[in-house]
């Protein structure tokens, strides 16, 4: 049991690193609260949890046409994300909001972009790993996704000397660059 923990959690922990990262982006916002803050860490810990439990439950059937599509729709997604980023960097000011993540359509969204390659992950447990390995890397999963987009949004609470304008062109950059990241992990 022991070493099924201790893979779990490395597995867990590898598959988090995008979301500290744009938990960190959205912290350096003004628009973050408590409650944003809150809704942000459970809206990426339960789709780093669904995707592979997706993952897991279509097995071995759409793997190869899966596996192709994932990387091109999360690249898509952090591109759209990120250009959008960088053209409001623009025409901000000082009194403006970094990037708005008040709408939480917003927020999905930006889950679902650190979690689609999580799909491809949890085809790997249903095809490899037994029933309780695939529940423990789940709960594994959840509670260090939760618990790395919450160190994120409050490093990025830290950041607060950055002008938004800079702010935005940080976060667009690192959107685009985990869209080029998702490619060169394809190859």
């Amino acid at each position: 049991m022991i070493s099924i923990l201790i893979e779990a959690t490395l597995v867990a922990v590898a598959n988090c690193m995008d979301t500290l990262v744009v938990s960190t982006a959205c912290g350096m916002q003004k628009a973050m609260n408590r409650k944003r803050m809150w809704v942000l860490a459970l809206t990426f810990a339960v789709m780093q949890t669904v995707f592979p439990l997706i993952g897991i439950l279509i097995g071995g059937v759409l793997k190869d046409f899966i596996e192709e599509m994932v990387s091109y729709i999360a690249f898509s997604l952090f591109l759209i994300i990120g250009i959008k980023a960088l053209l409001e960097a623009r025409h901000c000011s000082i009194k403006d909001k970094i990037f708005d993540i008040s709408h939480y359509k917003i927020i999905f969204t930006l889950a679902v972009a650190t979690s689609l390659d999580s799909l491809i992950l949890g085809l790997g447990f249903g095809l490899q790993w037994t029933t309780l390995e695939q529940i423990v890397t789940l709960i594994a999963l959840f509670v260090i996704t939760l618990a790395f987009a919450l160190i994120g949004v409050l490093m990025g609470s830290k950041l607060y000397f950055i002008k938004p304008k800079y702010a935005l062109v940080f976060a667009g950059l690192i959107f685009i660059a985990m869209g080029v990241k998702t490619l060169f992990d394809k190859i």
